[in-house]
């Protein structure tokens, strides 16, 4: 058993030997017959064989994090025009010149509360709280809602 077979060689015994066909094995110069061919066949096997471990995955570590909530506040526009004589309310606005009245529109602007998501891993900030995902888009980061 001085001989080293190739994989190929290895393969072709095995399906002979499934097959119970020892007329085309290439372990029939070990021994006589099926019994000890098949014999041999596990013993070479058994010590040519390596018990290698398997190649490691190309993984990356899950990483967990949570979002943090800030609070913004943030004017936007309303859908309401007024012309800037009847304007007496304090409100934030915008005054627009409108060529055709000839007049100064005032835009009334009004105040929303944005909740912005950071990421506690890499401080990746969103836009408001829909962006806040079971997965931060910089990272990769898990974050728990």
């Amino acid at each position: 058993m001085s001989r080293k077979f190739t994989d190929e060689e290895v393969v072709e015994a095995a399906l002979c030997c499934t097959a119970k066909s020892c007329d085309t094995c290439p372990f029939i110069v070990l021994g006589e017959g099926f019994e000890k061919c098949i014999i041999k066949f596990s013993e070479y096997i058994a010590n040519n064989t390596k018990n290698e471990p398997a190649p490691a995955a190309d993984v990356q570590e899950v990483k967990h994090g949570k979002w943090i909530f800030h609070e913004r506040t943030k004017l936007v526009p309303t859908n309401k025009l007024s012309i800037k004589e009847e304007y007496t309310n304090g409100h934030s606005c915008a005054i627009v010149d409108d060529k055709n009245v000839n007049q100064k529109i005032m835009i009334m602007m009004k105040r929303i509360t944005l909740k912005i998501p950071i990421c506690s891993v890499c401080g990746w900030c969103g836009y408001n709280e829909y962006n806040a995902t079971n997965y931060c888009p910089n990272c990769g980061a898990k974050c728990d809602i």
